[in-house]
């Protein structure tokens, strides 16, 4: 895991309202915006419509796309019908995006939606003497309480309980809806929880240093690779 650039103290000296805080949640919505399952939900009309051998796709194209590329499981019939006919709708309607298209709307709505709500976040920086902290190929992640999963499908920016970004191996930058924004210090038991969640919500890998070997074997990495 690479060193931080700035000093930590930076991430917050940096108040609200501050050019630093503006540039550093932009960059945060980006990490965001950029992870494949967002890629390829807005991309996912125009992959599908390059993957038919012919247009508009039939539905058993349909249904061998979403079972060999998109979702590598056998779909449900509903769920063929239901992306056949949209795709085909946009088609028809001159509606469908190109590839360009698809990620210039993607990363537009993490800057303009997206960074607003992290900037106006509680930042606090988590510090581990011991420096185990643990980070992956996503690096920022949203995190929500027991209850939120149960209340929700998914939580979005605005309600997850945590944002986090690991900074470097002894430090963490986590952004909550309301919180002191100050340095803390804490637990063996925080930190474990932490890069079991690095370790659940990654798509490939996670990476933490050399002598972190022991605790890795013991990390669970998420069921389902990656779709892109």
């Amino acid at each position: 895991m690479m060193r931080a650039g700035p000093n930590r103290d930076y991430y917050l000296k940096n108040r609200k309202g501050s050019k630093e805080r503006h540039d550093l949640s932009n960059f945060l919505a980006i990490q965001l915006a950029r992870t494949p399952d967002h890629i390829i939900q807005i991309m996912f009309p125009v992959l599908a419509a390059d993957y038919a051998p012919s247009l508009p796709i039939s539905k058993a194209v349909m249904r061998q796309y979403l079972a060999e590329a998109h979702l590598r499981a056998t779909p449900r019939e509903n769920e063929v019908k239901a992306a056949t006919d949209w795709v085909n709708g946009l088609m028809a309607a001159g509606e469908l995006l190109t590839k360009g298209d698809a990620l210039e709307i993607l990363f537009e709505v993490a800057l303009e939606k997206v960074a607003p709500l992290l900037h106006d976040k509680a930042w606090s920086v988590e510090i581990d003497p011991k420096e185990r902290f643990m980070t992956s190929d996503l690096p920022v992640s949203k995190y929500w309480s027991s209850s939120k999963r149960k209340s929700y499908q998914g939580v979005g920016v605005q309600d997850a309980t945590e944002i986090r970004f690991p900074l470097d191996p002894g430090h963490i930058l986590v952004l909550r809806p309301r919180y002191p924004e100050h340095r803390v210090v804490v637990s063996d038991a925080r930190v474990q929880t932490i890069n079991r969640d690095v370790a659940t919500h990654s798509y490939r890998f996670v990476i933490s240093h050399s002598d972190q070997e022991s605790a890795l074997v013991e990390l669970s990495l998420r069921d389902r690779p990656a779709a892109l």
